[in-house]
């Protein structure tokens, strides 16, 4: 997949996709371990969500 990535973005892309996933994990755990919840939005989030295999390439 990683392989896939670098064909089609580059490296340079891959190596900042990468970093960005790294900050939002980090940033999900610490949110995790002081406690701090969701604000909800999702809940009224009036946009349908996506189903699986419709997302066009």
């Amino acid at each position: 997949m990683v392989a896939e990535l670098d064909r089609q973005l580059g490296h340079a892309a891959v190596v900042e996709l990468t970093m960005m996933v790294a900050v939002e994990n980090e940033r999900s755990r610490f949110n995790s371990a002081m406690g701090l919840a969701s604000q909800g939005f999702s809940d009224v989030c009036e946009l349908p969500l996506a189903e699986a295999g419709t997302i066009s390439r």
